[in-house]
């Protein structure tokens, strides 16, 4: 629990930087003209007292969400975006210019939710920075207060275990301003293939790029390798509604999310004894599939260990994503890996498994 504590300090820390504007009228918005910096309507943020206009320089993610919701603007009714290479390739004045043109003209309706945070240039000033563009629906449920309502639910865990702290480990957690990443071992398994651990995984985001989720996760204690699967016992959901319901469950499903851990160690026992035939091919459709480069695809190769089973592929994937240089990255093949194991083991449905009948994953 030290542990958990430690980051919510620090995530506490992290809050006293960021700075929120709106919902507010998006026709009311405007770029500079020098610099294409997005400046708020007037009287917008819940830090001050006195109404001000905020200037910021924003994001590669923030200017991609300006484009993504400039759509609208011109091509009214569809859901294309404007071309977020184009824009970004302009110079500002007529990056500016070019904002400014449609943003003007987007319907009254429309609500923008800015979230910004003072960053530190190497000259040692701050500047403020905007790190997302959202829309009114948009319902904040920050790194902070997940961490807290994951140890609010640790604690009525000790509770019910008459007064005794529940025993765990985090297990590489990763977060900062934007996201969140908490992976918590709570139980140890010994297996003639290995130990094991088992637990919960918990992802959130700030910025519209990752839901609020808990997954039932498993460790390999050997290598490290871990997999979590957004199937039975996992639960995730977008930002929106109203912050008290989902803490309520939210809370639940850590529970549920623990269970179905042990339903992950079952199935990657069973996976250690089915052979994948043409397993070249489906490594090389996936890799195709899914972009990876030859790079991930070598160390998919050499995470197997030599064994062409489904428990082959899924160890060869997870590890691969270990040695990911971006977490966003690591995340999204372990949940590839997780997909894998679950309908090749729970469902026999190889398209499944390889994603034939899915969208390409991509980063929220």
């Amino acid at each position: 629990m030290e542990q958990l504590r430690a980051m919510i300090k620090r995530s506490e820390a992290l809050d006293a930087l960021k700075r929120d504007f709106g919902p507010g009228q998006a026709n009311q918005y405007y770029f500079a003209s020098d610099t294409a910096s997005l400046i708020t309507p007037f009287t917008l943020d819940a830090n001050e007292e006195d109404g001000w206009r905020a200037t910021m320089p924003m994001t590669d993610w923030a200017l991609r969400q300006v484009c993504q919701r400039l759509g609208v603007a011109v091509w009214p009714g569809g859901s294309a975006s404007l071309p977020y290479d184009y824009i970004a390739r302009c110079p500002p004045h007529l990056r500016a210019s070019n904002l400014n043109e449609w943003v003007g003209v987007l319907p009254d309706e429309r609500q923008w939710f800015t979230r910004g945070i003072y960053e530190t240039t190497l000259d040692g000033e701050q500047v403020l920075v905007a790190r997302a563009v959202l829309t009114d629906r948009y319902q904040v449920i920050g790194v902070t207060e997940t961490l807290r309502w994951v140890e609010q639910s640790l604690a009525e865990d000790g509770e019910r275990n008459g007064g005794q702290p529940v025993q765990l480990e985090l297990f590489n957690p990763y977060m900062n301003a934007d996201v969140l990443h908490l992976k918590i071992l709570m139980r140890g398994y010994s297996t003639p293939g290995g130990d094991y651990g088992t637990g919960v995984y918990i992802y959130t985001g700030e910025i519209g790029n990752r839901k609020i989720g808990v997954a039932p996760f498993v460790m390999r204690n050997s290598c490290t390798n871990s997999i979590w699967w957004k199937a039975d016992g996992a639960w995730e959901h977008r930002h929106t509604g109203d912050s008290r319901v989902l803490r309520q469950i939210f809370m639940v499903h850590i529970a549920d999310a623990l269970m179905a851990s042990a339903e992950v160690l079952d199935s990657m026992l069973k996976a250690e004894t089915q052979k994948l035939p043409s397993f070249t091919d489906i490594l090389d459709e996936m890799t195709e599939r899914y972009g990876w480069t030859q790079s991930a695809r070598d160390n998919i190769l050499i995470g197997t260990e030599g064994n062409e089973t489904v428990a082959g592929m899924v160890n060869g994937l997870t590890w691969s994503a270990q040695h990911l240089g971006d977490r966003e990255q690591q995340t999204d093949m372990e949940s590839i890996a997780g997909n894998f194991l679950y309908h090749m083991v729970k469902r026999g449905s190889l398209a499944d498994a390889i994603g034939r009948r899915q969208p390409v994953l991509q980063r929220r």
